[in-house]
């Protein structure tokens, strides 16, 4: 199950961490909302969540398509909770992801 790649341990790499607040913010939302963001990013994009750091705009597609204008609340949530890792890095994907 989806649920289960985001529990235990991790590499932490940046993308790792990422790929965990995105899954953690919608989990927040609505556990079982998780599968239906990554099916809906694997229909569209052939790609899951866990490339959501490289590709920000499969995520943002994904959560327009099913959540329509409340997609803003969870991007904003996204967005706090990444900039809080305070990794230059991230700012790239910070901005890719809108809004």
């Amino acid at each position: 199950m989806l649920l289960e790649k985001f529990e235990g341990d991790f590499d932490e790499t940046t993308s790792d961490m990422v790929s965990q607040i995105v899954a953690k913010t919608i989990i927040d939302v609505g556990p079982a909302l998780l599968e239906q963001v990554n099916t809906r990013i694997h229909k569209n994009f052939n790609s899951d969540i866990s490339e959501c750091f490289e590709h920000p705009q499969y995520l943002n597609s994904a959560l327009k398509d099913l959540f329509g204008d409340s997609f803003l609340g969870i991007v904003q949530t996204i967005k706090l909770r990444v900039e809080g890792l305070g990794l230059d890095d991230t700012k790239e994907f910070v901005s890719m992801l809108g809004v």
